[in-house]
């Protein structure tokens, strides 16, 4: 049924003239599946799922929020579960005053640190008049070939949620979220034994643009994570993602991933009835 409509869309819309139709036809459909959503935390999704999400984890939940910023999420998660554990890392100083402000008020802790695959030393770089924004990366090519914009490098200190893991004595992390500019995957490698140990629950991360700058694919993060079922963030659900489908998840545009553990309780118990 699919193939004839196909057919005579191919005759009759892919020409020249409809090329402006067909990109704000691509533009919309970005934006109805998940993608390019980053207004707020209601168009992004992450209202929706903290919501849905937080009071069905433990009691006492720990969260690992990577790349805090100003700490609004980590915020959020404390205002829906005062009782969760909740760390916030954030590696640039500037960034991190407003964090530790933020979290003296909300009663989470934050973390003058940034995570990779392991501890050390590295230059961050942000905007060279705005060091405190929020798309401050490890990555001098998230400005250089994607903002287009002047940088500036701060050396910052680095650590592995292995051994942070070990250090604060955690046994289960019940969500980790992770916005590192296109630095996801090799903190995700960084805690390679607690994903290895079934003791990471649900994983949010992004994907988009930094990620061709990382070199880094959708099937990167499916090869890492492979106990998990990865979805897309919409503004009200999620949308299951099948990694064998390239045409689908190898799109380089902001988005918002979820990947659960699929022996997870808190999975089967988002799953609809």
């Amino acid at each position: 049924m699919l193939q004839p409509i196909l057919g005579l869309y191919q005759r009759i819309f892919a020409r020249p003239f409809w090329q402006p139709f067909n990109r704000a036809l691509y533009l919309l459909g970005l934006h109805g599946l998940g993608m390019l959503n980053y207004q707020n935390d209601r168009v992004s999704g992450e209202r929706w799922l903290l919501r849905r999400l937080v009071p069905r984890l433990r009691p006492r939940p720990v969260i690992l929020d990577v790349g805090a910023h100003f700490g609004s999420y980590s915020a959020a998660v404390k205002a829906l579960q005062p009782a969760a554990t909740v760390f916030a890392f954030e590696p640039n100083p500037t960034t991190f005053k407003q964090l530790q402000a933020e979290a003296q008020r909300a009663g989470f802790t934050a973390i003058n640190k940034g995570c990779a695959d392991k501890p050390g030393k590295l230059p961050l770089y942000d905007c060279f008049d705005n060091t405190a924004s929020a798309h401050a990366s490890l990555l001098k090519g998230v400005f250089e070939d994607i903002h287009h914009y002047p940088c500036v490098p701060m050396e910052v200190e680095l650590t592995d949620l292995d051994g942070f893991a070990r250090e604060q004595q955690l046994d289960h992390i019940d969500l980790l979220k992770i916005d590192a500019e296109g630095y996801e995957l090799p903190i995700l490698k960084g805690a390679a034994r607690l994903i290895a140990d079934g003791r990471v629950d649900v994983i949010q991360f992004e994907f988009g643009e930094s990620d061709v700058v990382s070199r880094t694919f959708f099937r990167d993060f499916v090869q890492l994570l492979p106990r998990y079922r990865f979805h897309r963030l919409l503004c009200g659900g999620l949308l299951p993602l099948d990694p064998q489908r390239a045409t689908f998840c190898e799109i380089f545009v902001h988005q918002n991933i979820v990947a659960f553990r699929e022996d997870a309780l808190v999975y089967r118990a988002l799953q609809p009835a």
